[in-house]
């Protein structure tokens, strides 16, 4: 798992938009998804698959950080009834999905949708119930140029016992 973990990188200038990822690898990426610790294991999540390319390219439109859907195979949205605790239910859910990617070599991007007009857009393009938020979106994707992997390790950054 440490190899996904530094392979996962946010494509930003989009994805190779003649390629498709499989049904099967779709499915794995949400299994990951799925999996994901939620508080008191609620698991309050709905995930919103997204591959006709018309609303991939309305869904890329949302935000100044959502371009690279436009080009995207696939976008998966978490949704879920609002909750203090739920960003962090569904921030762990798509951290799952990225790395589960990476272990697919399918490239993804991670984009916040917590703007209020983007939120009620996304809702809006994907029929989601009143009751629900629409949290994050990841695209999907191969890389044109897959990038090197990550090595962000800052040592000033740890603090042993206390700050």
């Amino acid at each position: 798992m440490l190899k996904e973990i530094y392979k996962r990188r946010s494509y930003h200038d989009g994805f190779d938009d003649s390629r498709t990822i499989s049904e099967e690898d779709i499915n794995e990426i949400l299994k990951a998804g799925m999996n994901a610790p939620s508080t008191d294991n609620t698991q309050p999540w709905e995930f919103v698959v997204v591959d006709d390319r018309e609303l991939l390219v309305k869904l890329s439109r949302v935000t100044a950080w959502t371009k690279a859907t436009a080009t995207a195979s696939h976008a998966i949205i978490i949704c879920a009834e609002p909750d203090e605790l739920q960003e962090m239910n569904v921030g762990i859910a798509v951290q799952n999905l990225a790395l589960a990617a990476a272990n697919l070599d399918v490239g993804s991007l991670i984009m916040a949708i917590t703007i209020e007009d983007a939120q009620e857009t996304v809702k809006d393009l994907l029929e989601t119930p009143t009751a629900h938020t629409a949290y994050i979106m990841l695209a999907l994707g191969y890389p044109t140029e897959p990038l090197p992997p990550n090595d962000r390790w800052v040592e000033r950054k740890v603090h042993w016992n206390k700050f």
